[in-house]
């Protein structure tokens, strides 16, 4: 469980206090919220976070919403980091791979890096089922860059709360 003396990173936080949101709403909560470099998070904030799963938001430098991700059968502390696998055959690595498929000329050493230079932001989430209906809500309406979606097939103003009713 969670150690009460940990602090939580600035990078976290948590569904509850998103759940009464709209996407949109959601949206600028995201905006709002602390990001800090992949390439300099520790374990120590990894473990810290009051949930240890739910969807993970990578930023580029001008703020575009390049990947969101979920960690659901794996803690953060396991998800986030297996994206940064240095081996281009390595079995969860999909981020660098992305960034290659969508720029064929970079190779995997080139996209490793570009990986660790996007910005993280953590939301914590305890139930599995809510963070799969969460990803597939938020993935349609925020339409990251790196990540393959249908556009949104719901209203924006709708509550994340009707939209993950399981």
């Amino acid at each position: 469980g969670f150690m009460p003396d940990m602090k939580a990173p600035a990078f976290f936080f948590d569904y509850d206090e998103v759940s009464a949101c709209s996407p949109m709403q959601f949206e600028a909560v995201l905006r709002a919220t602390p990001r800090k470099r992949l390439g300099s998070i520790t374990l120590a904030e990894l473990s810290a976070t009051p949930q240890p799963i739910g969807l993970y938001f990578l930023f580029d430098d001008q703020q575009c919403l390049q990947y969101l991700g979920k960690s659901s059968s794996r803690s953060f502390i396991e998800r986030i980091p297996s994206h940064l696998d240095p081996r281009p055959d390595g079995w969860f690595n999909t981020l660098p791979k992305k960034l290659i498929a969508r720029s064929p000329l970079i190779d995997y050493r080139s996209a490793l890096e570009h990986a660790l230079g996007l910005d993280l932001v953590l939301l914590g989430d305890p139930q599995q089922p809510i963070i799969q209906h969460l990803e597939t809500t938020l993935r349609s309406y925020l339409q990251p860059a790196l990540n393959a979606g249908k556009p949104a097939a719901f209203a924006g103003t709708r509550l994340l709360s009707q939209c993950v009713e399981v």
